[in-house]
């Protein structure tokens, strides 16, 4: 009979060949070796399948796509091709740092059966500087998980183990949301089951060229879908729902909708009227539609 690992780590792909081999290799040389690693190509057109065939490990499972789906649909690919009880997630231009999911596995294993994710925090590297994620103190972020997740995410999806059957109940990762499918996805888990955080960077988080969209049009997609599928949660703290209103409003004026921007104002301070910020925002918004369009005008030739 086969050995069926107790940890399947999914690491989707997508032209990333020359950083795939540092990111895979963080999670093979882990002190905790009892794992899978399913490495899913999202229809790549490098090298990407020549990298995980150097690898030279029994512990990895190439899958791949014919056609490109996005890094949602390869994860949940993965989810689905696993078999351990636990699941981890690692990203193609990353690092897990050593000892990362020994640790996870040790709190997991010795946790509350209530308890169905394990998460920490994480290095957030780019070319000037490097911070450390979350900055609040980790007791704060564990008794209050779903308010503060509502109000942003601070959870990255590489620094998350999560127990596979809590997956199976309440769903994976949402293809349908052009982003922000981690966080959504932490905000409907910590909706049904229990966090605890490891209060120390275990990951390494690399901002690197393309693989973060700056669209913000694709922003407000996303914040207005979230919005709509947890509004009975956003209902219920109606201080994150204003600031999260709040934010969809500075997005949408910034992009030129200036209409959608007084609504989404308007309903922020709905949710909270002492919050003087909204008013400030909802005053200057015409002011903003014509900084825009002046900016335009001096960007055509």
């Amino acid at each position: 009979m086969a050995h069926v690992p107790k940890v399947s780590v999914i690491l989707p792909t997508y032209n990333r060949a020359h950083l795939l081999e540092r990111a895979a290799q963080s999670v093979l040389q882990q002190s905790f070796k009892d794992l899978e690693l399913i490495i899913v190509d999202d229809s790549s057109q490098d090298n990407t399948q020549e990298v995980v065939d150097n690898l030279n490990d029994p512990r990895v499972f190439y899958i791949k796509h014919l056609h490109n789906q996005g890094g949602s649909a390869a994860r949940n690919t993965g989810i689905k091709a696993s078999s351990g009880r636990y699941i981890a997630f690692q990203d193609s231009d990353d690092e897990w740092l050593w000892g990362k999911l020994q640790q996870q596995v040790d709190l997991l294993d010795k946790s509350h059966e209530s308890i169905g994710v394990i998460y920490s925090g994480f290095l957030q590297c780019n070319k000037r500087n490097t911070k450390y994620i979350p900055h609040e103190q980790g007791q704060t972020i564990e008794i209050n998980t779903l308010h503060n997740l509502l109000l942003g995410n601070f959870i990255s999806t590489q620094t998350l183990l999560v127990k596979k059957e809590c997956l199976e109940k309440y769903g994976y990762f949402d293809e349908n949301l052009p982003r922000f499918q981690d966080w959504e996805l932490v905000i409907r888990l910590a909706k049904n089951i229990n966090f605890k955080l490891i209060d120390e960077p275990l990951v390494a988080v690399h901002s690197t060229p393309g693989n973060i969209t700056s669209n913000k049009s694709v922003r407000l997609k996303a914040l207005e879908l979230i919005y709509e599928k947890h509004l009975e949660l956003f209902n219920a703290h109606t201080n994150a729902k204003a600031l999260f209103l709040f934010n969809m409003g500075h997005i949408a004026a910034a992009e030129g909708d200036t209409r959608k921007g007084v609504i989404c104002y308007l309903k922020a301070i709905q949710a909270d009227a002492t919050n003087l910020t909204f008013y400030c925002a909802l005053l200057l918004t015409p002011i903003r539609r014509h900084i825009i369009a002046v900016k335009h005008k001096l960007k055509s030739p």
